[in-house]
């Protein structure tokens, strides 16, 4: 289920200037999530030099380590939630759900 008093802590600095250059970037088609898990609210990006775990409350990208406050992943997690509309044009991603590695398929012939 998604919380959305989550996302709400940051409603007072959205329309910053700062904050509209990052909901601008998450527009990009190249920022797609590679994983979203809409359940937990969380989605994997990939960034230039490493995957970016990403959540409605953090990421672990450099511009929020530094910052503290939402980057252009959050943005775009919070828009395949259908939580935020950013000020651009961007196709929602058609990512197939989070899979569960410690699952195995039954063995053939069981």
């Amino acid at each position: 289920m998604i919380n959305t008093a989550t996302w709400n802590q940051w409603d007072d600095i959205h329309s910053t200037s700062e904050q509209l250059k990052r909901q601008k970037k998450a527009c990009e088609k190249g920022l797609s999530p590679l994983e979203i898990n809409e359940s937990d609210c969380n989605a994997v990006f990939k960034g230039s030099s490493s995957k970016y775990t990403t959540t409605l409350s953090n990421c672990t990208c450099r511009d929020f380590a530094l910052r503290k406050l939402p980057c252009k992943h959050m943005y775009r997690l919070a828009y395949e939630l259908h939580l935020f509309n950013p000020p651009c044009e961007v196709a929602r991603t058609d990512v197939p759900p989070v899979t569960y590695t410690h699952l195995k398929p039954p063995a053939e012939g069981v």
